[in-house]
């Protein structure tokens, strides 16, 4: 199931907005000095990944309203 997203929202609305049981949402963050937003998208069967740093706005087919870049994202851990 595809759900989209009507509004720019923060990362903490989209966790909370994010529906359960439709799969799953993950961040993987790579080498510390350089961290990384990793997007899965399956298309005919096979995973293709990609990868956002920095200011980076985080483009998904799923959530294609998403409005985030990986930064902002990070910065949510601080």
């Amino acid at each position: 199931m595809i759900q989209s997203i009507s509004k720019t929202m923060t990362l903490d609305e989209f966790l909370d907005w994010y529906p359960d049981g439709y799969g799953r949402f993950e961040l993987y963050i790579g080498n510390p000095k350089r961290p990384v937003i990793l997007v899965y998208q399956l298309v005919d069967g096979e995973y293709i990944v990609s990868e956002f740093r920095e200011n980076q706005r985080i483009i998904s087919v799923t959530f294609p309203e998403l409005n985030l870049t990986a930064e902002e994202i990070f910065r949510v851990g601080e």
